[in-house]
């Protein structure tokens, strides 16, 4: 089969009808039936579908392991069967006029390519980085003088490859890379300027898309400088004169749906500072966690992916994101990557992902989840409820969320997480925190859960709130561990006159200092799979 590209075509051909099959026991069908369609054994044939195997008809020998010892076993493709009057109806599926509309939809229902052929090639990459990751080691084998043959003669196959393939259809070279982030500055800057690293980030991204290719090392930098428009509100307000040429800009640039979707997201896109990311990847890296599936719920365009540490290199990364701009950014960053363009919503892969990392959308206003409507949780806290359904027993849950979350007075939310999960523990960070990313100031936390085996009906000291010295309501466990509060909690007034608690940062002390001190008290081991 890699005699030549048009062999490997071929048995392509013939994998795809026995996709049921492991890889040796397709090669193996390949070799001694190169046109089967549909396999299965005698009983299968004869008891279950009511046919019939023809007289001389010779098997399809696939090798099983019994004890250790290699067996042959016996498959017969559908034409060496014959029907009887009782048989069942065997169809064999491929994509026609009746259906190529449902398929084409289906494929593209998470994806921003619009067409057939494009969406294909998608997740044929995808797939085959999966298997790739699974099978390296077996690939790879040892580093001995004949993996240098190997490599010149998988290159050679390469080119015989490329050459069966119509020019059109060609897949580019080389290979995408994701994206790294290696500035810790990404994001900072006034707002205008924000503004114009936004647009010319929007350009980018439409002229590649009109080329139908994928983004340039050159292009990923320029588009990993959107910040969405998070503390941007004006750009999109007619009335303000200062703003007069963004606001032109922007209704020439985007759609009307991009740009509905845009302005509804100045108030709670805030872009996470690398140093806040680095510093969740450093707890969890501390509790041992090094490969596995994570999950990103509301990567924006990926931060989070783009400052993988090294040492987790070797996970699988699955995004999902609302925003259409910001997801198809997402993709070009990080080809390598699942990314899913809708709301978490749409999403179900129960008990799949090691780690749910990132910062949720932050919002008094609920999601249309049927499964999860019956709670009636605000959006940040329905994150954490449905990432904890998406992580494995064990997996961890690590995000960027709303001071309510642990300083509700109702405690419902809070008792619903601690009787699935275990608080490994929670950093509050200073009102600045955000303020030179998205241009706000805004009280957040950092929570640590591990999903439970099963539910248990508890409700430990952190469901429950206490009271400052000044007499404001906040979580038991920032009471008893003042060490995680990352600044001096203190009063300030609000809009309607009224004073509200609020952490300030301590002059003179870096972020970067106190959360590298703070996760050093997260506790928790992460056990693998």
């Amino acid at each position: 089969i890699t005699s030549s590209g048009k062999q490997w075509m071929n048995y392509l051909e013939t994998a795809s009808w026995n996709y049921k099959y492991s890889f040796a026991e397709q090669v193996l069908i390949f070799a001694q039936r190169p046109g089967a369609t549909a396999c299965a054994d005698f009983q299968t044939w004869n008891r279950q579908l009511n046919r019939s195997i023809r007289n001389g008809a010779k098997g399809i020998g696939l090798l099983v392991d019994v004890n250790g010892q290699a067996k042959i076993r016996y498959v017969f493709d559908i034409s060496d069967t014959r029907s009887r009057y009782n048989s069942q109806d065997i169809k064999l599926w491929e994509i026609n006029n009746s259906n190529i509309t449902q398929v084409a939809k289906s494929l593209e229902s998470d994806s921003y390519e619009a067409d057939l052929f494009s969406r294909i090639v998608s997740v044929s990459e995808r797939m085959a980085d999966e298997y790739w990751e699974n099978y390296k080691e077996d690939i790879l084998g040892d580093s001995s003088p004949s993996r240098t043959i190997d490599i010149t003669v998988s290159d050679a196959m390469w080119e015989q490859i490329q050459e069966a393939i119509p020019e059109q259809v060609q897949l580019q070279q080389p290979v995408p890379e994701n994206f790294r982030i290696t500035d810790d500055s990404l994001g900072t800057g006034g707002s205008k300027e924000k503004f114009w690293r936004n647009t010319k980030a929007i350009a980018a991204l439409k002229q590649i898309e009109r080329e139908n290719r994928r983004a340039t090392p050159e292009e990923q930098h320029i588009l990993s400088q959107y910040v969405g428009w998070g503390g941007l509100p004006d750009a999109f307000d007619p009335d303000k004169p200062s703003w007069a040429a963004e606001y032109s800009e922007l209704k020439n640039l985007l759609t009307e749906s991009e740009y509905a979707s845009a302005r509804s997201s100045t108030l709670n896109a805030h872009y996470t500072s690398p140093t806040v990311i680095k510093a969740i990847y450093d707890a969890v890296g501390t509790m041992g966690f090094q490969t596995g599936n994570i999950l990103e719920p509301a990567c924006g365009v990926g931060n989070f992916f783009g400052l993988l540490p090294e040492s987790m290199a070797g996970s699988r990364l699955y995004g999902v994101e609302l925003d259409s701009i910001s997801g198809r950014i997402a993709k070009q960053l990080y080809p390598k990557a699942d990314i899913t363009i809708s709301g978490f919503e749409t999403t179900d892969r129960r008990d799949f992902f090691d780690l749910a990392i990132g910062n949720v959308p932050f919002g008094n206003y609920q999601v249309n989840d049927k499964a999860y409507n019956k709670l009636g949780f605000t959006i940040h806290n329905y994150f954490f409820a449905k990432a904890l359904d998406q992580v494995r027993p064990g997996g961890v849950v690590a995000f960027v969320t709303s001071r309510y979350t642990m300083d509700a007075k109702d405690s419902s939310v809070r008792r619903y997480l601690a009787q699935r999960a275990e608080l490994l523990g929670a950093i509050r960070l200073p009102n600045n925190a955000f303020k030179a990313n998205a241009g706000t100031e805004v009280v957040s936390d950092i929570i640590f859960l591990q999903k439970r085996d099963r539910p248990l009906d508890i409700a430990p000291e952190w469901t429950q709130t206490g009271q400052t010295e000044d007499g404001f309501a906040i979580n038991r466990y920032f009471l008893d561990h003042p060490e995680m509060v990352l600044g001096r909690p203190t009063a300030e007034s609000t809009q309607y006159g009224k004073q509200d608690y609020t952490v300030v940062p301590i002059e003179g002390l870096e972020l970067a200092d106190q959360l590298h001190d703070a996760v050093k008290y997260i506790r928790g081991t992460y056990q693998e799979a």
